[in-house]
């Protein structure tokens, strides 16, 4: 039988594994972390406040400190101005509490997000002016479309490292107030890699995407994520789920589907509050070694590292899916059942309610007709007629019977 793990023991990427006695004494080696959704919101910007970062950074300091590149996908604005947007939730964060991101060593920041325009372009230009403040790279977001298109061009220790971001596609490229974040077409995003691939040693793609609160990608994403790669990129680091994925390597590059949840507060709703730190060692123009933390944010909102057998083969696990494409199938057929379901429960309620149906109904229906979803009904109905669903259900009953 096959042997389809993803990690070691130690949380090692085996694939990068051969790589690491190499003997390369001329050649400078580059650290690069890789952090999940980023921004102290609710209680955690009281804390930091209040507290001082230390109180949720310190175990996890070292790992940060430790990096040449350190990046995180910043979720919400740092402001005291702007108007909120008519949708819950929106965030926005005291400018005192931006203490966490710049004492972390974080020093590239992705804003392709759904969060960074939640209070308009005001607070917007007061997150990019302590950005510049405190000399922080971003990326993904501006006051125009060359703006929010520019790559950030980091040079460390000689190499060139270009990063560019995009997010998942909504109603429009625009907000009401004119702030606009690249959103995901697969053509432009290849347009942008092939102009930015002749200036820079590393190409890293930042996506915010995928369905909330789900291990697994779409295989529509997955191999979105095969043609970025195709077309030049040398690193994906994916984030919006607010759960972990896993990490596939293909064509001997690495993306990472999900990073989960970093700095965040969102310890009500199931595996947000834990995810995993990525630490990538890079000798030149390829990868030597990849190490998985594993971390969690305790109730105390401290994030401790939980690098135990359990955590590891829990991300070896959500990984090992894009080894056999048969699996990964089967994952998002259980997604898109579950989201179906979901869906009827939503429109179970709304009649139930008796207030504001016909408001109601008008975003069930917007957003039945969201390109996501509209792919996941299409999957769904596939898994039905082709007779999968009936197939994969019967296995399921099985593996719990023995």
């Amino acid at each position: 039988m096959p042997d389809l793990r993803v990690l070691d023991e130690d949380g090692r990427l085996i694939h990068f594994k051969a790589s690491v006695e190499q003997n390369t004494d001329s050649i400078e080696r580059i650290k690069m972390i890789c952090c999940g959704d980023t921004g102290p919101v609710r209680k955690l910007e009281k804390i930091v406040i209040e507290n001082g970062p230390d109180h949720i950074l310190k175990e996890v300091r070292p790992i940060l400190n430790r990096g040449d590149i350190v990046f995180a996908n910043l979720e919400a604005p740092f402001s005291e101005r702007g108007k909120p947007l008519d949708r819950i939730p929106v965030f926005r964060l005291n400018p005192k509490s931006f203490e966490i991101v710049s004492t972390a060593n974080i020093n590239v920041v992705s804003l392709a997000n759904n969060h960074m325009f939640d209070y308009g372009p005001d607070a917007f230009i007061d997150t990019l002016n302590i950005l510049k403040t405190h000399k922080i790279y971003h990326f993904g977001a501006g006051l125009s479309i060359n703006e929010a298109l520019e790559p950030s061009i980091l040079t460390i220790k000689g190499l060139k490292f270009g990063f560019i971001g995009f997010r998942e596609k909504e109603d429009s490229f625009y907000d009401d107030n004119g702030v606009i974040t690249p959103q995901i077409d697969k053509n432009l995003i290849i347009d942008q890699i092939e102009t930015l691939r002749n200036r820079v040693d590393w190409l890293v793609l930042s996506l915010h995407f995928g369905w909330e609160y789900v291990f697994y990608p779409a295989p529509i994403d997955v191999d979105m994520c095969h043609s970025f790669i195709d077309a030049g990129a040398d690193l994906i680091i994916g984030h919006h789920p607010h759960y972990p994925q896993g990490l596939e390597i293909y064509r001997n590059k690495l993306i990472i589907y999900s990073l989960g949840n970093f700095i965040w507060d969102q310890n009500f709703a199931g595996h947000t509050n834990s995810s995993y730190l990525l630490e990538i060692d890079i000798l030149g123009k390829s990868i030597q070694n990849v190490i998985v933390i594993p971390f969690e944010m305790d109730r105390k909102y401290i994030l401790k590292i939980r690098k135990d057998e359990d955590n590891l083969r829990f991300i070896n696990d959500i990984s090992v899916v894009f080894k056999q494409s048969k699996n990964l199938n089967k994952k998002w057929y259980f997604i898109t059942r579950n989201k179906m379901i979901q869906n009827f429960l939503i429109l179970k309620s709304i009649f139930k309610s008796k207030r504001n149906v016909l408001k109601k109904l008008s975003a069930w229906f917007k957003n039945l007709f969201s390109p996501r979803m509209k792919y996941t009904l299409k999957s769904f109905i596939w898994f039905m007629v082709t007779g999968r669903a009936l197939y994969f259900e019967i296995q399921r009953k099985i593996q719990e019977r023995t």
